[in-house]
């Protein structure tokens, strides 16, 4: 009998990570009140639907996480925008450290809106066109179990041993970023609250600019994660397989019943197996735990 991978972890801790992570993407892919970025919530599966062979599906895969990484660029620059306007109201008198960080920022803010139409184009050009998709599903968080030696009885690939000892490196990294993170936030109100109405806020601006390299360094780990999933993915699966069957492979999936639909989804696949929807999947294929 199948059993889910996706029932509770065994260590709490990791799920805390995990969710405590996902939370975080799932904030920053939220939309936002002025958004000048348009376009239909779309997920994963309904992205890959219609891909025609196994490499379509990686191509709009990889295009799907570069589109939800420069929504979240986007969406991280209008909060600082609110975050910058904010200070302002606090400040006793003009801060020119503050003006130059809001002239910068302006700047970064019609770079990343340009850059996340560039991605969303390019992602609806890859659907055959006609859409503007935005992002519904989250990255994913947790551990990816590769199963590398049972996926490939006649030895892996080079590629796929490298990317087997990278993801767990790589959501260490993940995990540990949103951490930092939570911190470096904390911090920000801490020297807000310090030298409130004290100073001309260029202690506080500093501390904005930090936090804001470390948003984005956070949303860019968890880009590169899902990106080596999806390619070690396409490794071990080499033949084009059912909608379904590979979005579970690639992020946690809503449970439908306990020991059923959402078993077969996540038992993942053998290497070079031909997908079919009536064939039972085998339980050697990767899977997230």
């Amino acid at each position: 009998m199948l059993t889910s991978r996706v029932g509770a972890a065994s260590d709490p801790q990791a799920r805390t990570r995990e969710e405590n992570t996902r939370k975080m993407l799932e904030k920053m892919l939220a939309p936002r009140q002025g958004s000048q970025l348009s376009g239909s919530p779309m997920s994963l599966a309904s992205v890959v639907s219609s891909a025609a062979d196994r490499d379509e599906q990686a191509r709009r895969v990889e295009a799907y996480w570069a589109l939800s990484s420069a929504v979240a660029d986007y969406y991280l620059g209008l909060d600082e925008m609110v975050e910058m306007s904010r200070l302002r109201q606090t400040l006793p008198t003009y801060s020119t450290a503050l003006g130059e960080a809001e002239t910068t920022l302006k700047t970064r803010l019609d770079t990343s809106l340009k850059a996340a139409r560039a991605a969303q184009f390019r992602l609806s050009m890859l659907m055959g066109g006609g859409v503007a998709p935005l992002p519904s599903d989250t990255p994913f968080t947790g551990p990816y179990a590769t199963r590398i030696e049972t996926v490939f009885p006649e030895g892996a690939p080079a590629e796929a041993r490298l990317i087997a000892e990278l993801l767990p490196l790589r959501l260490a990294e993940l995990q540990g970023a949103a951490a930092d993170l939570a911190g470096s936030e904390n911090w920000v109100d801490k020297v807000r609250n310090d030298q409130q109405n004290t100073s001309d806020g260029r202690g506080i601006v500093l501390a904005l600019k930090l936090n804001a390299l470390s948003r984005r360094a956070f949303v860019q780990i968890a880009r590169d994660y899902n990106l080596q999933i999806n390619r070690y993915s396409q490794l071990a699966t080499p033949d084009h397989i059912d909608t379904g069957r590979l979005v579970a492979m690639l992020i946690r999936t809503a449970p439908t019943s306990a020991a059923s639909a959402d078993d077969a989804l996540m038992a993942g696949f053998s290497a070079g197996s031909n997908s079919s929807a009536s064939r039972t999947p085998s339980t050697n294929g990767p899977a997230r735990r």
